[in-house]
């Protein structure tokens, strides 16, 4: 797979502008679209650019609604995309994606409850064909998740990190920062790039040191070769690996 871009790259997080988050499930919406569910919903895997494209890593664990057994790739049915895309918004904090899950699941657990005391209560009378509260076709078809027992927040230690492109000249970084710093001035800084008065004239752009590429961004991994897709419209990484065999990554 190749370098996502040629400046740096930052990991995707619960603390970054807003503009940013849309974006981010707006690729995976756009991959969902086509069937493909991702399974991984790791920050780590989404990279944002300082142009703001966003690229998708780790296509390891997907699943289709077309599935192929010559690549291993099982089948994945349309709640699995809805259950993914709910997973995504808690991840990265999007809106009030928490909220919403907190208050699904009260109401499951109210209705639970009232419903285990309402049979009590008639069994003790000697009542029959008690009238229960019944499940919503929401809870029914997406049923509500714990959050508090779930694997769906984020790790606290896994803060995001920025990778520098080898090669990048400080003034060269330093015009890619400030563009990127443009991209959503109302909104708060992300933690991994720097605040709006360090980039004054005469300060050292590279003043914090970059994180290794990691392996799989390396020029020379030839495993990856290109092509784009008309029947997607979207700029895809296809492994020729004959061992995987699967889709290692897109931008858009």
């Amino acid at each position: 797979m190749e370098i996502p871009h040629q400046t740096f790259f930052i990991e995707a997080s619960p603390d970054m502008p807003n503009i940013l988050k849309e974006r981010v499930v707006d690729a995976v919406s756009r991959i969902h679209r086509q069937g493909v569910l991702l399974g991984n919903i790791n920050l780590r895997n989404f990279l944002i650019c300082p142009d703001g494209r966003v690229v998708v890593t780790n296509f390891e664990y997907c699943k289709s609604s077309s599935p192929n057994k010559a690549l291993k790739i099982d089948l994945a049915s349309p709640a699995d995309l809805r259950m993914e895309m709910r997973k995504l918004k808690v991840r990265l904090d999007y809106g009030t994606a928490r909220e919403d899950e907190h208050k699904r699941f009260e109401a499951q657990h109210r209705r639970y409850h009232a419903n285990f005391l309402h049979m009590q209560e008639s069994a003790f009378r000697g009542e029959r064909g008690v009238n229960l509260e019944t499940e919503t076709m929401e809870d029914t078809t997406d049923p509500p998740i714990h959050l508090e027992t779930s694997d769906w927040f984020p790790r606290a230690q896994e803060r995001p990190r920025r990778f520098i492109t080898p090669g990048v000249t400080a003034e060269t970084f330093r015009k890619a920062r400030q563009a990127f710093l443009l991209l959503a001035p109302e909104d708060p800084i992300p933690l991994t790039v720097p605040k709006p008065e360090e980039l004054e004239e005469g300060s050292d752009a590279l003043d914090l040191p970059p994180q290794p590429i990691p392996r799989r961004y390396k020029h020379h991994d030839k495993t990856a070769s290109a092509f784009s897709s008309r029947k997607f419209g979207l700029q895809l990484l296809i492994s020729t690996s004959t061992m995987h065999g699967r889709i290692s990554g897109y931008s858009c």
